[in-house]
């Protein structure tokens, strides 16, 4: 063990444990060195059998705790240090893991006690002052955080991490990134052989999205230590997530895994980077994802840290049997919350069934809304009085989705047909790639476009405020590359949601969100912004997005001697009662068929999933049809007769695309927003009789529709020529509406400036 042969000393142990059957003498040596090898799952064995012999052993009792830890088992964890404290409260270890433990999973408040016990047991170690620096940081002590800094470099000037950890406090107080950058050099001076200080300085510089110099550091780490798990973790996420190099990226991650095979880390790591892989074969990227995803699950480790990635992954499959093994909803909504992770309530707008449910998705959002603005406060934006009155209302569209992407499929009409004369706009971008085509059209038709990649949260609203808006327009939600949290510092006078996010953001100062008349729901409470509210469609068909591809002769069903229904929904929106409801309508058409058009198609998982769930109700898996295929997927609509929309989660982008193609949708209206969507557009379209408002009605609809084939065909030759002078489609009408409904919001608020 001294000289670290750990695969002899293991053999020696496992001798002498064979004389040892309870372990007296080897105690936890043989569980230490099983540690040290990464052999968690015997160590926590051979720990558990030490522990029978010698309950009250603290050594082993931390071993095991440790061990739990490394494994994710942080509940487990967290109970046994707590047992730890109980019979034996002078012992620092159990104190100092138990608050390191619940300041790792964010439970900082909690973890302020345990260490402070620990720091009162041992007074003079340094690391322990460090760690409860760290978390009076974490809650904005600020002065206490420099003094127990401080207090931990007198006790040993040779402990660097308080350096690094005075950087980050140095962040958190809004310093500019010279001076945190210094920080780091002079640890790494000091200590250039620890990777520690070079891994933590690369952090710093992705998170700062300096994405080029963090790439350069972790590769230098590499270079000395190709086995560093962490380095490789991190820069498979940069590669992958922020600059979407997913092929570099998985190749460092699969790299990660095979050194630790049951690490929970490196198998979420690359199930979740498979999983938004498109390089390659798309489906066999899913599938991949799926079975790791299932490797980690039977791991037996503590979900929590990793059910955001596998709550993606399972929904994408239809593996709704493993999705439930994530763990409670609401637990795992909380989790996610506490952790500033809102982006992964969006899997979860699909899983509503009751009132509660739906008021319990607002209650989380406005959680998450008020921690943001809450850290706002601590670094807030110089502001200046307004300037004189002019005569442009000035309007800012803030979104890294300004380009060829969906959201400007919707927002590009504005860009285009804008009165010049009355409007000013200014865009906002965060977009890490070139600008494409459609980006340098919008760049040309507006007063500004302003790339702020690298700029903290303070540094974007300040540059909105110092452009004296008279209305800021956010775009993206919480999606890829978008700064959501922007909106808290409230930089312009009035700030609206639009298109990005079906839901509430959550953050109380953003004032408005943009609704129609069908759209906005009636209860107020299921909303928390006011509504901005257009009097005809909140959305059109631009011609960036629904361009003129051909609709066929005819109709599938004469084409194909059947009936075919289908979706193009993300499978993120699909639940087992949709599958019944779909089921219902097939079994009024007997021979019918339904068609899935999707990239997961491909992919076996899929396929066995989805004809599962149809087979609960009595229909074969001969009648379900798939096609796996991505971006050039307009044409296949030339196969089905009847869409079905998903509920309660229901197409938008999708639905519009679907009428544009000539393709009928029957869709569930529900209570929420995310769930009204579709009533929306069908409204705008000229097709209210298709939305039902019971399961029953929907499956009416559909049976009435499927025997109407004058009707279809009606619509499959004139649709589009209608929806160009419906509201839904008509750029014109609905440019002046969302103008005057702009004008008419300004003026309530006292006119612009």
């Amino acid at each position: 063990m001294a000289v670290g042969d750990l695969k002899t000393a293991t053999a020696y142990w496992r001798k002498i444990a064979a004389f040892d059957p309870q372990r007296r003498i080897v105690k936890g040596n043989l569980a230490a060195v099983l540690l040290q090898s990464e052999d968690l799952v015997a160590a926590e064995e051979e720990t558990q059998i030490a522990l029978v012999a010698t309950p009250q052993d603290p050594g082993l009792k931390n071993l095991l705790g440790v061990i739990q830890k490394r494994r994710g088992r942080f509940d487990d964890a967290i109970a046994t240090f707590r047992e730890g404290t109980e019979f034996d409260e002078t012992n620092h270890s159990f104190w100092y893991n138990l608050g390191n433990t619940l300041f790792g999973l964010g439970r900082v408040e909690e973890a302020i006690e345990p260490l402070r016990r620990a720091f009162e047991i041992r007074p003079t170690d340094s690391e322990t002052a460090r760690v409860l620096g760290q978390v009076f940081a974490s809650v904005d002590q600020i002065a206490r955080a420099r003094i127990a800094f401080d207090h931990a470099e007198r006790l040993d000037p040779k402990n660097l991490r308080v350096h690094t950890s005075r950087a980050a406090l140095l962040q958190r107080a809004g310093a500019d990134d010279a001076q945190i950058i210094a920080e780091f050099n002079k640890v790494i001076g000091q200590e250039p052989d620890n990777l520690d200080h070079q891994r933590n300085k690369a952090l710093f510089l992705q998170r700062r999205s300096r994405f080029a110099e963090a790439e350069a550091v972790h590769r230098d780490i590499l270079k000395r230590d190709p086995d560093d798990i962490e380095t490789l973790l991190r820069l498979g996420h940069m590669l992958g997530y922020s600059l979407r190099r997913y092929e570099e990226a998985n190749g460092f991650l699969r790299h990660a895994l095979e050194l630790r095979p049951e690490d929970p880390r490196c198998l979420s790591g690359l199930c979740k980077s498979l999983l938004d892989s498109r390089y390659g074969v798309e489906s066999d990227h899913v599938e991949e994802a799926g079975q790791i995803a299932k490797r980690l699950l039977a791991t037996g480790t503590d979900m929590l840290p990793h059910a955001a990635n596998l709550s993606g992954i399972f929904l994408r499959l239809a593996d709704f049997e493993s999705l439930a093994n994530l763990g409670d909803r609401t637990k795992l909504m909380s989790f996610w919350v506490d952790r500033m992770n809102v982006g992964s309530l969006h899997n979860q707008l699909g899983r509503v069934v009751s009132d509660e449910d739906r008021l319990e998705l607002v209650r989380f959002h406005r959680q998450w809304g008020k921690s943001i603005a809450a850290q706002a406060a601590k670094l807030p934006i110089k502001r200046h009085p307004r300037p004189p009155k002019r005569d442009k209302i000035r309007i800012g569209f803030m979104s890294s989705d300004l380009r060829d992407h969906p959201v400007a499929y919707f927002v590009m009409p504005m860009f285009e047909l804008y009165d010049r004369n009355k409007f000013e706009i200014y865009c906002y971008s965060f977009y890490p790639a070139p600008p494409d085509r459609v980006q340098s059209f919008i760049t040309q038709n507006v007063a500004a476009f302003r790339t702020m990649l690298q700029a903290t949260d303070q540094e974007i609203a300040q540059r909105i405020h110092d452009d004296d808006l008279d209305i800021l327009i956010e775009l993206g939600g919480s999606t890829r590359y978008n700064r959501l949290e922007v909106m808290a510092y409230h930089a312009a006078p009035i700030q609206v949601s639009w298109l990005g996010y079906p839901h509430s953001a959550g953050i109380e100062e953003i004032d408005y969100i943009l609704v129609d008349p069908y759209l906005k729901p009636d209860d107020p409470k299921l909303l928390i912004e006011k509504p901005f509210q257009v009097p005809e469609s909140w959305v059109v068909l631009g011609r960036l997005g629904f361009r003129d591809i051909p609709i066929e002769p005819g109709l599938p069903e004469d084409r194909a001697g059947a009936l075919t229904f289908g979706t193009m929904n993300n499978p993120y929106k699909y639940t087992p009662e949709v599958f019944g409801l779909w089921a219902r309508c097939m079994q009024r058409f007997p021979k019918s068929r339904f068609l899935f058009v999707r990239p997961e198609a491909g992919a076996a998982s899929f396929r066995a999933n989805i004809c599962k769930e149809f087979a609960k109700h009595g229909v074969e898996a001969d009648r379900i049809l798939f096609e796996s295929i991505r971006g050039r997927h307009l044409p296949h609509y030339n196969r089905i007769d009847i869409a079905l929309d998903t509920a309660p989660h229901v197409g938008g982008t999708t639905t519009c695309e679907t009428l544009w193609m000539g393709v009928p949708t029957i869709t569930l209206v529900g209570k929420a927003f995310f769930e009204r969507l579709s009533y929306s557009n069908l409204n705008n379209a000229g097709l209210g009789d298709l939305c039902a408002f019971t399961p029953d009605e929907y499956v009416a609809i559909a049976e009435k529709l499927g025997k109407d084939k004058a009707r279809r065909l009606d619509l499959r030759q004139n649709l589009r020529t209608r929806l160009r002078t419906a509201p839904l489609g008509d750029a014109a009408r609905w440019v002046r509406n969302f103008e005057a409904t702009i004008v008419r919001t300004v003026n309530d608020s006292g006119g612009p400036s």
